[in-house]
């Protein structure tokens, strides 16, 4: 009696254990798609930053010419 109920309880846990093991993949693939996807943003920011930094330069050496002249 006794070994056919540790046989069902480690049949139980050996099923639980391949459950979560598959769930713990699919987790990683979703911060794996997380991650890429800020990371393709953060560039497209780094972008946005860098033009108006140039805009902002090409408006300082203006003003600073027509404040010499």
């Amino acid at each position: 009696m006794l070994n056919v109920l540790l046989s069902v309880v480690l049949l139980v846990f050996g099923v639980l254990q391949i459950i979560l093991f598959f769930k713990l993949w699919g987790m990683t693939n979703d911060v794996r798609s997380l991650k890429d996807k800020y990371t393709a943003s953060n560039k497209e920011l780094e972008y946005y930053i860098k033009s108006i930094n140039e805009y902002l330069r090409k408006i300082e050496t203006s003003n600073k010419k027509e404040g010499s002249e």
